[in-house]
């Protein structure tokens, strides 16, 4: 037998008084009412209900989740996975792809893997994962979540033409090829491109890795005019003067 609907939305009535009709209560968090005399249905899965007297349930947000029932909060969505809007489970991100922590979608490459193309649009990057992540070049470091070809890691002793290749040169003859550092130094490695001996055109980074004073090929050109490559040194030194040179004539 249903009670007469006398309570209002947020509230619910539990007990009958001696005119018929129902005590209203404020519907208790985790839970919805939406009003009358029905009792309270608690949040289902991907819902929750923050706070009392709410008639219904909220979706949990983009880039979180709720597997429980009769919840009051969303929790974050796990790194590695994605939650669309209402999420009763974190999702796996497609192979191989990766996120960090409340993630809404997958749009960056996970460690040992770099994205081809930073400028690609995510939906993309989601619906053809393959395509856009590599698996990281020989010798590389691609220990960073989202490692781009831009920003692969070099390590000291190896040298790239520029941050647009994934070939790695061995330094033979120079002991100056400091490379990038890890992948998950990136803003330093572009801060030191960008402050002396590298040449930044747009995002590609030209003659990446060589210490002060040296670039080109495998860092075994020299900067200043009044320096050459010594090999037997492993890196530039200052020219003779003009006077020992005539002293050695």
């Amino acid at each position: 037998l249903e009670l007469p609907a006398a309570c209002e939305p947020g509230t619910y009535g539990n007990v009958t008084d001696g005119d018929g009709l129902p005590d209203c209560f404020d519907c208790p968090a985790g839970s919805s009412c939406p009003g009358g005399a029905a009792p309270p249905t608690q949040c289902a899965a991907g819902t929750v209900a923050p706070a009392e007297r709410m008639k219904t349930c909220d979706s949990c947000a983009a880039g979180t989740y709720q597997d429980g029932t009769g919840a009051t909060r969303c929790r974050d969505c796990v790194a590695g996975h994605y939650c669309t809007e209402g999420a009763s489970a974190p999702l796996p991100c497609p192979h191989p792809l990766g996120t960090g922590r409340g993630s809404v979608t997958c749009s960056v490459c996970k460690r040992e893997f770099y994205l081809l193309n930073s400028s690609a649009n995510p939906a993309d990057i989601f619906d053809n994962p393959t395509k856009h992540c590599k698996r990281c070049p020989k010798y590389a470091d691609c220990s960073a979540r989202g490692t781009t070809l831009q920003t692969l890691g070099v390590p000291p002793g190896l040298w790239r033409a520029s941050s647009l290749t994934t070939e790695l040169h061995a330094c033979v003859a120079s002991d100056h090829c400091s490379g990038s550092g890890g992948a998950a130094d990136v803003s330093r490695r572009r801060l030191t491109a960008s402050g002396s001996d590298n040449r930044v055109v747009g995002d590609v980074i030209v003659g990446e890795g060589c210490n002060a004073g040296h670039t080109g090929p495998r860092c075994e050109w020299c900067r200043s005019e009044s320096q050459y490559f010594d090999r037997v040194q492993r890196g530039c030194v200052d020219c003779p003067s003009a006077g020992v040179r005539v002293a050695n004539l």
